[in-house]
C-alpha cells in the first residue's frame, strides 16, 4: 500500500464527505464510542485493555516506556491489520486515516 500525504485537506475531505474514501478512525473503541466522525469506520490500533496499559506505562515509566511498549502491542497484530486496510481501500487502494491525537 502507498503512503500518500500531499493531498489536501478540502480534497480528502470532499472524498469523504461523498463517501468516495473511507476515513478510517484508529482510536480504541472506548475513544471512539465517546465521539466519532460519522461515516468513520473503526479500526483502532490497540484494543481497550492495550491502551489502558499503554496508559498505565506512560503515567509510571513515561514517554519513552510507553512509545516502545506501543510498537510492541501494535506488533503483535500489523499483518491481520494492514490485510483489513488493503480490504476497506479497495479498488481504489485509498483511505484517510483519522486520530484526534
Amino acid at each position: 500500500m502507498k503512503i500518500r500525504t500531499e493531498a489536501t485537506f478540502e480534497a480528502v475531505r470532499g472524498e469523504v464527505l461523498s463517501g468516495s474514501l473511507p476515513l478510517i478512525d484508529v482510536r480504541a473503541p472506548v475513544e471512539f464510542a465517546r465521539g466519532a466522525i460519522p461515516g468513520a469506520i473503526n479500526l483502532p490500533l490497540l484494543c481497550d485493555a492495550a491502551r489502558h496499559q499503554l496508559g498505565l506505562c506512560y503515567k509510571i515509566e513515561g514517554q519513552k516506556a510507553a512509545s516502545q511498549l506501543g510498537v510492541e502491542l501494535f506488533a503483535q497484530k500489523v499483518e491481520q491489520y494492514t490485510t483489513t486496510l488493503s480490504a476497506l481501500a479497495g479498488e481504489r487502494k485509498r483511505i484517510a486515516l483519522h486520530c484526534w491525537r
